[in-house]
């Protein structure tokens, strides 16, 4: 029984979350393409009912899930044709971009809970922007489950299920040499990131930092899942610069919300006075976060040239010898 079999003997789910129970004999038959991708969609399957009841985590783990399926489905479909790759692609990135702005703001409220514990004097603005940042959170979850509806969710997951079939009945399929071009892609894009950032305090770039080594990052974690590369050692240091990076980003949105509250509503001095003391600790803390990014810049660029130069080789090799 295939997982897009299933979906459809059950219509009664139409319009609702509920986790379908999946069952995929044998997937792959030894086919990697087929387990990555099915090992993929169960995570989001798994975290789905959870994200659209509200819970902080799950819309986390969604959004992370998603976006592995996004990395996922060109390179391991790379030698498949009509499979409507694009609209999948845009399938997954509009669950991914729903739930963004609803997971912007759960990361917003964890962070102003620990400055407020850490600067006890600035404890009233802190309340005052988290009932700003809750009200806004109920409206953002409010949009997203708007722009989810259980047809879209249900059409998904089909369309997975009827790659994973595809991919099935394939076998494994020029899909190192997609995974070379792609990691090789995400390096170059990486490389270009940085040196577009320079050292300069600018949030926009240093953002688009932060995606592209995630991007490339969860590119190294294909080669890594399917064995034909030893790369846990380059995943762990980008995901030590992707915290900096993401601890950046946060603070730099939660002292932009601050800002935005100064400006529109004329507070009280005292509340005014702690909202200021509050941005100005979060800059100080965004600066430092930027030294360190700016320290570690030039080893971020010689770790994609290692990627290009050794990695991606690798896999065009085990490529080659595959073939005979």
């Amino acid at each position: 029984m295939t997982f897009a079999t299933l979906s459809a003997k059950h219509p009664e789910n139409e319009g609702q979350f509920a986790v379908f129970s999946i069952k995929i004999d044998g997937v792959g038959g030894g086919c990697r393409c087929a387990a990555v991708v099915e090992r993929r969609l169960r995570a989001l399957d798994r975290r789905l009912p959870g994200a659209m009841a509200g819970d902080v985590e799950g819309i986390h783990q969604v959004r992370v899930a998603s976006r592995r399926l996004r990395e996922a489905v060109p390179v391991m479909a790379a030698g498949l044709t009509g499979i409507g790759r694009r609209k999948l692609e845009r399938r997954l990135r509009r669950l991914t971009r729903a739930l963004g702005p609803v997971r912007e703001l759960d990361v917003a409220l964890t962070d102003l809970a620990e400055l407020s514990a850490r600067w006890p004097e600035t404890h009233a603005a802190c309340a005052t922007l988290e009932a700003r940042l809750r009200a806004k959170r109920e409206r953002a979850f409010r949009e997203a489950r708007s722009r989810l509806s259980g047809q879209r969710v249900r059409r998904l997951r089909e369309h997975v299920g009827a790659l994973i079939d595809r991919l099935t009945d394939a076998g494994d399929v020029a899909w190192t040499d997609a995974l070379a071009v792609h990691l090789s892609r995400q390096a170059e894009a990486l490389v270009a990131a940085v040196d577009s950032a320079g050292a300069l305090y600018a949030t926009e770039a240093l953002h688009a930092v932060r995606i592209a080594s995630k991007r490339l990052r969860y590119a190294l974690e294909l080669a890594d899942e399917t064995d034909v590369a030893a790369v846990g050692r380059l995943i762990g240091r980008l995901k030590g610069m992707q915290d900096v990076l993401g601890r950046l980003h946060d603070l730099d949105v939660l002292a932009s919300y601050g800002r935005e509250l100064e400006i529109e509503q004329q507070v009280q001095p005292q509340l005014e006075a702690g909202l200021r003391q509050l941005v100005g600790e979060i800059t100080r803390e965004c600066r430092i976060l930027h030294a360190r990014y700016v320290q570690r810049a030039q080893a971020l660029i010689r770790l994609a040239g290692e990627i290009s130069a050794r990695v991606a080789p690798r896999l065009e090799s085990a490529s080659e010898a595959s073939q005979f």
